[in-house]
């Protein structure tokens, strides 16, 4: 009987750590898509101050959804009744602690020696019953807008709040209150944004014949054939005719406890000698820092209307001044909406496409824009770049191909599927791929493929697409003397160690299905392999050389 054959012992499977160096998280372009269909637009107005990072919050979607939220999610995935102290559920699922991927990502940055958990949930513990009192008292008030109805999404059978598709409005009183017309309306908000204007006139128009009869009587009786003057301070309108009536604006509540895309984000201005500044400065909260303009926000709408402030000062709302220790008044406060823009309707109800794209049109596979080198899209590529090298910059491209990113974000989809919601799974993030220039026609058509392309490091971690998450690194695989690095949004997913042998990565024992990408070591990767070609988009193409570098 011949011996049998001996078979070869396959390798056990490393399964690698992956750390993240430029996270995708970490650049979120103020104009991308807000999956509500409203940007509030901040213009001026300090990054570090911006929106709805100044309170602690725990995510309603994360609670309501089971896991399911959207990417680049700033709210904590806890358990509400964990918070609260009252959750009832033996068996349940939501995270009970601060330690999964994402709520670390939100907390790491918030650590100094004063900081503890139990700080945390205390805040977030507070923050809730905030939000939860401030609700109770604007729910009631049949003059707030309600903002999940702007949304098409009110389902509560008696709603107090008044139903109007538009998120602001503006009324004048003669007798009853009237609603001026939507043209009228938008004319009042655009300059009552701007703390400088405090007077305006405003003309009646009714060409249109949309207004109904009372509404047109009563606004033909104020305006006649005239304009008027509006008074933004007191809240007054003067006719022509001498006579004074009563206006006021109605809206959403304030974004300051609800997020929610209709709601109204309020920016608070000091008079500082002749012009109204931006109230910047943060107000320290043991473990983060609040915005002053969002800190005056929440006390106002917590009821206050007087608070303490600096060096013995005091904010007195009702007469929004700023008075010393004797009630001297030393500054005036001024409160304004910020400008909100609606996002384009995705009517196919299809992928978005990144808003940042310019002159992309259905009838080109691909288009590229240069960046300005005074942008903040710039600057950002050029950082990434300069944390290990620092090479001249002759341009940086941002390519834009619609068919490729479609392919990326419906792959991004299905793994979110797999993961379970759970975005941080995905182990999305910027890293470098070095190549040639005379390639790049066929990169921007169809993307990176190593088997059209070659591969310049011999495939000792697998047969793919190879990347790396230093930029020192693909630098020695950019050849010629004008060189070209390219930087590519990549799923890296779960992880093994690679080697020369695999076409495809093994399967995952755990989870039964391959593991998404190869990479060069179990933990401190730096170097990183994608086999199929929907699991990364070339974001950018930074043209750079090394002349005059000794």
């Amino acid at each position: 009987t011949p011996a049998p054959i001996p078979q070869p012992t396959l390798a056990p499977v490393q399964v690698a750590g992956i750390t993240i160096t430029h996270d995708i998280f970490d650049y979120v372009v103020d104009k991308t898509d807000a999956p509500n269909g409203a940007i509030p637009v901040l213009n001026g107005i300090p990054s570090n101050a911006r929106c709805d990072r100044h309170i602690l919050r725990v995510c309603n979607n994360y609670n309501l959804k089971k896991y399911i939220c959207v990417n680049n999610c700033h709210r904590f995935h806890v358990c509400v009744g964990w918070v609260r102290g009252n959750c009832q559920n033996t068996d349940c699922d939501l995270d009970h602690s601060f330690n999964s991927n994402h709520n670390l990502v939100l907390s790491n940055p918030m650590i100094d020696g004063r900081f503890s958990e139990d700080d945390l949930h205390e805040q977030l513990k507070t923050n809730l019953e905030f939000t939860m009192r401030a609700r109770s008292r604007y729910e009631k008030d049949s003059t707030t807008i309600c903002a999940y109805n702007v949304l098409n999404r009110c389902k509560r059978a008696n709603c107090n709040q008044l139903h109007i598709r538009d998120r602001m409005c503006w009324e004048v009183q003669d007798g009853n209150w009237v609603r001026f017309t939507s043209e009228q309306s938008e004319f009042l908000e655009k300059n009552y944004r701007d703390p400088s204007k405090t007077n305006v006139m405003i003309l009646f128009d009714n060409v249109s014949g949309n207004l109904r009869p009372n509404q047109s009587n009563h606004l033909t009786k104020i305006f006649g054939n005239s304009g008027a003057n509006v008074d933004f301070e007191d809240m007054k309108l003067c006719s022509v005719s001498g006579s004074t009536y009563k206006i006021r604006r109605l809206s959403t509540p304030s974004d300051i406890f609800n997020n929610l895309g209709s709601n109204t984000r309020w920016l608070w201005y000091k008079k500082q000698r002749f012009s109204w500044q931006f109230v910047e400065h943060g107000q320290s909260q043991k473990f983060y820092e609040i915005s002053l303009s969002d800190y005056f926000e929440r006390q106002l709408q917590s009821g206050d209307r007087v608070i303490n402030y600096a060096h013995g000062d005091t904010v007195d709302f009702d007469s929004m001044t700023i008075k010393d220790c004797d009630g001297n008044v030393k500054e005036s406060l001024c409160r304004r909406p910020a400008e909100v823009v609606s996002s384009k309707p995705n009517n196919e109800k299809q992928i978005h496409f990144r808003d940042i794209w310019t002159n992309v049109t259905s009838n080109v596979v691909y288009t590229t824009a240069s960046l300005p080198a005074n942008s903040h899209e710039y600057a950002f590529v050029q950082g990434m770049m300069q944390t290990t090298i620092n090479p001249n910059i002759v341009k940086i491209d941002r390519i834009q191909n619609q068919f490729l990113w479609k392919a990326y974000q419906l792959k991004k989809k299905k793994m979110l599927y797999y993961f379970k919601g759970n975005a941080t799974m995905l182990k999305e993030q910027y890293l470098f791929h070095g190549t040639k220039a005379d390639i790049l026609d066929c990169i921007y058509k169809g993307n990176l493929d190593w088997r059209l392309h070659g591969s310049n490091v011999g495939c000792i971690y697998g047969k793919g697409a190879y990347f790396a998450n230093t930029a020192s690194i693909s630098d020695g695989y950019s050849s010629g003397s004008d060189k070209v690095m390219l930087i590519t949004m990549v799923l890296v997913g779960e992880a093994c160690v690679g080697n020369r042998n695999m076409d495809l990565p093994p399967e995952n024992l755990s989870t039964k299905r391959p593991y998404d990408s190869t990479v060069d070591s179990i933990s401190g990767a730096s170097i990183f392999v994608k086999y199929y070609h929907d699991e990364y988009y070339p974001a950018y193409a930074v043209h750079y050389n090394w002349k005059d570098h000794y």
